[in-house]
This record gives C-alpha cells, sequence and structure tokens, in this order.
C-alpha cells in the first residue's frame, strides 16, 4: 500500500538507518516477487513500476475511493449545522495529528499572523493535549475552530462540504490518502506538499496547490495564494478525479483480476 521510503543514497546511509535498510529491502522485494503470487493490488502507480515483470504475474493499481463520488451538500447548509461562520474562508485539516499530517506546520502558519485575517482554520478529530491549547489560543481571537472529537461519516461530509479548502500538508508521508479522495468528492481543492503519490497526484490532475514539503513559509504562501484566488477552477478536475476513484471501480479492479 505504501511506496517504498528513499532508497537511492549512499550505502553508509543505509548502514546507519534502519529505516532505509527496510525500505531497501522492500523495493528488492518488489522487483523480484515470490513466485507463489500471481496477482498483487497496489495503490500506488510507482510501486506498479518497481515490480518485476513475469509474464505469470499480473498488477493492478487499485483507486483510493470515498463513499460516494459526490457530496449533494451545500457549503452553507454545512456550515450551518457545524456553527461555522459563512463569510471566512475556511481551511479544514482532519483526522489523526501524527507529526506526518503535518498539523504542526499548520499551527505555526495561523500563529505568524502573515495571512489574510478571513482565513479560518478549523480543525476537525480527536486532537493532542498540547495542540488544543495552541488551536484554543486562536480559536480565542476568531481565527480558529477546533472540534474535538471522533467524526461519524455524517459529520465528515459536512466538514468538507463546509470547507472552502482542505490541507494536506502531510510531512514524510509516502503513500495515497482518503482525505484527498474526500476533498474530490466535496469537489474542495486542497494544498498539499510536493512530493509522493499525493503530491503527484494534485499536481497532474490540478487539484489544488502545491508548495516545498516541510518549508512552513512556503505553506504560509500557498494558503495566501488560495484566499487570493478561486476554487471554481479546480472542481472539473476535482469531479474526474472523483469519477476515477470509485468504490464501484475498485471492486471491479479485483473482480476482473478472478
Amino acid at each position: 500500500f505504501l511506496a517504498p521510503r528513499e532508497v537511492d543514497v549512499h550505502p553508509l546511509r543505509r548502514l546507519f538507518s534502519r529505516k532505509l535498510r527496510k525500505a531497501r529491502a522492500l523495493v528488492c522485494n518488489f522487483q523480484s516477487p515470490p513466485e507463489v503470487l500471481k496477482h498483487i493490488f497496489v495503490l500506488d502507480e510507482s510501486i506498479a513500476e518497481l515490480i518485476g515483470v513475469r509474464a505469470d504475474l499480473s498488477v493492478s493499481v487499485l483507486p483510493d475511493p470515498w463513499h460516494s463520488s459526490k457530496l449533494n451538500i451545500s457549503k452553507n447548509e454545512a456550515r450551518t449545522r457545524l456553527g461555522i461562520p459563512s463569510e471566512q474562508q475556511v481551511f479544514l485539516h482532519f483526522g489523526s495529528t501524527d507529526t506526518r499530517k503535518g498539523i504542526e506546520d499548520v499551527l505555526e502558519v495561523w500563529e505568524q499572523n502573515k495571512i489574510p485575517s478571513d482565513a479560518l482554520l478549523v480543525r476537525a478529530g480527536c486532537t493532542r493535549k498540547h495542540q488544543s491549547a495552541r488551536l484554543s489560543s486562536l480559536a480565542e481571537q476568531g481565527r480558529a475552530m477546533l472540534f474535538d472529537r471522533y467524526l461519524s461519516d455524517e459529520e465528515l461530509d459536512d466538514f468538507l462540504s463546509a470547507a472552502d479548502w482542505v490541507l494536506l500538508p502531510y510531512r514524510d508521508h509516502f503513500g495515497s490518502s482518503g482525505a484527498l479522495a474526500g476533498a474530490a468528492a466535496a469537489r474542495r481543492p486542497v494544498i498539499c506538499c510536493e512530493g509522493g503519490i499525493l503530491g503527484r497526484r494534485v499536481q497532474e490532475g490540478q487539484l489544488g496547490v502545491t508548495y516545498e514539503a516541510k518549508n512552513v513559509d512556503a505553506l504560509s504562501a500557498a494558503v495566501s495564494k488560495a484566499c487570493a484566488g478561486s476554487c471554481s477552477g479546480f472542481t472539473e478536475n476535482l469531479a474526474l478525479y472523483s469519477q476515477q476513484h470509485t468504490v464501484a471501480r475498485f471492486t471491479d479492479i479485483i473482480r476482473q483480476a478472478f
């Protein structure tokens, strides 16, 4: 499911890095998969490119679907239900707050206060205490809202529909993400780090704005760019991505293999 980490490095780096050694071993397994395997399903097309060609082995790239290819919830309806102001530009960060999800970078951007004043950060999902404290401080300034709880599927659809932009500021994340599929279903463009499968899909599909990974200033500039631009230019591309990543297509690809 996950693309290997950086492996084209000097052997001395691998010698002192367990993660790099594991990544190298994973690549070797892909290049020479066991004979017993006759079909391999992957979520990342870059993994498919690594797998050694063999006459009796087939490889299928699975889509990464949301439960629906389109969310029929209006922005005003969703914001009314959630109590989110209608006049501000909403930037949504949801899911876990693991380091790789980049919430620390997002908090730093909003704390620097260099972005437009109408940019409202909405954080939805279970949040760690020290992060909640920083978000609460931003909320007191009217610059953020925190929904610190487990979200049902219905609530998550509301949050996606209430947003103007979805934040995917992932750090050292090499796999796909259901968050991109959810954003596409809601027809909401994303702000995403360059690199990896997410950055590549966002850039190639023109699904939002990308910026240099782990660069807080670049993320701040991307948020400002989003505030100054229009979301409507991404709608058609997001719809196309969503249509390509459906549950039906996922099941069809599996069935075709048998």
